[in-house]
Formats: C-alpha cells, structure tokens, sequence
C-alpha cells in the first residue's frame, strides 16, 4: 500500500517493506509466522520450531538449521535442546501478546498460564472463531 501511496487499511498486519528495498539493514532477531488456527513457527539463524495447536498433533518440531539445513531431523524432545525451545516459546509468547487478533482486547487477550498452554489456547481461538474460558492459572482450582 506504502509503496502504491495508498491509505494501510487498518486490519493490515506487518511492516513496510520500503526501508528494505531501500537497502537498509533491517535483520531481525526472530522471525515469525503462523498458519491461522493450526500452527505459528519462529526462527533464528540458526533454529526452527513450530508448535500446534495440541502436542499430539505432530505439529510442535524443533530444526537444528546449521546441522540440518532440509530440516528432516526433529530435536525436540532431545533435553540438550530444551533451552533453545524455552527461549524460541518465550519469544513467540511475547509477540503473539503484542498482536491480539480482531474482537480481543490487547491488554488482556492472552491468559496469564503457563506460556507454551498459552500459546496453543490463543491459536485455537483463531481456528475455533470462538472464546472458551482460558486455561487455568498454573497451581489453580481443577
């Protein structure tokens, strides 16, 4: 829209890409993304993880990118690697609770539990177009 001098629409989520194309230097941390409603991923130089919406799906994967560039090897569950998955999960909470979808409000749009839980509830609430109570606080009534 920028680049076409038109108005962003309101709903348009993302940032410009004229500062790149101008050359500038705008490398990122993370990246992220999401498939709406089943899966978001975030990935740095050197690691990929994706993570479902429930753990038996198969979606949650974890790629060792310099020792797996095709990313066929899954080390997700290798407990040398667990600090790398709390790192990448902490970051996805983080930008999932900046960026609350339409009908939630921001401050309070992502329940306060445990973050991985956290996550997989907010991206049911894409998929489902519904708002089920949140998950519990972690040590809460069952």
């Amino acid at each position: 829209c920028e680049l076409a001098g038109l108005t962003v629409p309101g709903f348009v989520e993302g940032e410009s890409l004229r500062p790149v194309l101008a050359g500038a230097d705008v490398a990122r941390d993370v990246a992220f993304s999401e498939f709406t409603g089943l899966a978001v991923t975030a990935q740095t130089d050197r690691w990929k993880l994706f993570l479902g919406t429930d753990e038996g799906q198969g979606w949650d994967l974890l790629f060792d990118l310099a020792a797996d560039p095709d990313e066929r090897d899954n080390v997700i569950d290798e407990a040398a690697h667990a600090p790398v998955v709390d790192e990448l999960v902490t970051a996805i909470h983080a930008e999932l609770s900046a960026t609350p979808p339409d009908g939630f409000e921001s401050a309070s749009w992502m329940p306060p539990t445990d973050p991985l839980e956290a996550i997989r509830w907010a991206l049911r609430q894409v998929e489902d177009g519904r708002r089920p109570p949140p998950p519990r606080r972690p040590g809460g009534p069952r």
